[in-house]
């Protein structure tokens, strides 16, 4: 299904045949297309303009002076005469968006929000993995002595210090996530 933001203009492209040929080949008149939303018919007709033997170019305005919606699903169907015979088919289906796919996040911006999103009062999503890289992957001294220190997997600074007691319970924890 294709999507569209609103206050956009959607193009699609119709062909019509010669039913007793299958060749290419001009309606009598400019086909019809008749948008609906859930099976009602808009008081909309978007323009048919013929740009080669039995091809049609459909522009369709999603405004929301032509009543269009975001959120909602439409779908195009075409009547059409062609040596005197009528034919009517689906063209397509497409929903409104409230803003244009370009317009989306990117997946650099989504993992930047998703990093700097808090996941406690003083981390962050990136700051907390800064720190679990660090006691996972990092060098570590003082072991046994009552502070540990956890180095970065680059080895460039002690990204966390636990202080513990005599049977090894954590007194303090001192974090430098940045």
């Amino acid at each position: 299904m294709t999507a569209i933001a609103l206050e956009q203009t959607l193009y699609l492209h119709l062909g019509t045949t010669d039913v007793t040929t299958g060749a290419s080949a001009t309606a009598d008149t400019l086909p019809v297309v008749t948008v609906t939303k859930q099976g009602v018919p808009l008081a909309y007709s978007p323009p048919v303009t013929l740009v080669a033997e039995g091809l049609y170019l459909i522009a369709i305005a999603v405004t929301a002076a032509n009543l269009f919606t975001t959120g909602s699903r439409y779908s195009l169907f075409a009547t059409a005469t062609v040596g005197g015979i009528t034919g009517r088919d689906g063209i397509g289906e497409f929903e409104v968006l409230a803003v244009g796919l370009n317009e989306l996040a990117t997946p650099v911006q989504i993992a930047s929000a998703v990093g700097a999103r808090a996941i406690s009062s003083s981390l962050t999503s990136d700051q907390s993995q800064r720190v679990a890289n660090a006691i996972l992957f990092g060098k570590v001294s003082g072991a046994g002595t009552g502070i540990e220190s956890f180095r970065n997997p680059e080895d460039t600074k002690i990204v966390c210090s636990i202080y513990v007691d005599s049977v090894g319970n954590r007194n303090l924890v001192v974090v430098d996530a940045s």
